[in-house]
């Protein structure tokens, strides 16, 4: 299903470690001379210690386990999901960078947060909508609507589109000012129905900064 594997894709969150350990060493055991005899006893040399050879070790990969879920709150921000969702944080997430992907309702999330300064959220959705089209260039993209999205009190842009019938998805990017943290969010599936249902639920129940004060707010959308 191309839209699942738009998914795994997790264009921004491609986590590939490529660790190198190159150990080398040698001897060099020409020129050997032939030895003198001597009556007199030959004093002992000292034995040459053979060299220590230490291995480089790699270092762990973290990956984090998918955990189930019904409010996410791990990084300054919150996000509740009523049914609950099977949630993985992606390693090296922070409060200032991050991705997580949740699996909720039949659809399949991402949400993405950055640093808030000079991000652009329509050129964010934008890219990330041509990083979906260039995923799978045998589908036809339409889009379906598009424009200014609410979250909470903020204000962002979003984009929604189908894929040849197989669903659809909604791409939506904002910034919560007082974090100064812009975030993108990713909502796909086979059904373009709920696919709208559990992205305008995700954003109603996003909270810049963690609280229950603007979580619930209805969220916006504009064509």
């Amino acid at each position: 299903m191309i839209l699942n594997r738009l998914i795994s894709l997790k264009s921004f969150i491609f986590l590939t470690v490529c660790l190198f350990a190159i150990v080398a060493c040698g001897g060099d055991t020409s020129g050997t001379t032939a030895p003198t005899v001597s009556t007199e006893p030959a004093a002992e040399q000292p034995k040459a210690e053979a060299p220590v050879v230490e291995t480089a070790k790699a270092e762990p990969v973290v990956e984090s386990s998918a955990v189930s879920v019904t409010k996410y709150q791990d990084f300054g921000f919150s996000l509740e999901m009523e049914s609950g969702a099977m949630a993985n944080t992606m390693a090296g997430s922070t409060d200032n960078a991050g991705t997580a992907t949740f699996n909720y309702g039949g659809v399949n999330a991402m949400l993405n947060w950055v640093p808030g300064t000079n991000f652009d959220a329509v050129g964010a959705v934008k890219g990330l909508f041509t990083a979906v089209q260039n995923s799978n260039t045998s589908a036809s993209f339409t889009t379906v609507g598009g424009g200014e999205l609410r979250v909470g009190f903020e204000s962002g842009e979003y984009i929604a589109y189908t894929a040849d019938g197989s669903g659809g998805g909604l791409i939506g990017a904002w910034t919560c000012l007082d974090a100064d943290t812009a975030f993108t969010l990713f909502v796909s599936g086979q059904d373009s129905t709920n696919v709208q249902l559990r992205f305008k639920r995700l954003i109603d129940q996003f909270d810049c900064d963690g609280s229950a004060d603007t979580a619930g707010t209805d969220a916006s959308v504009s064509n």
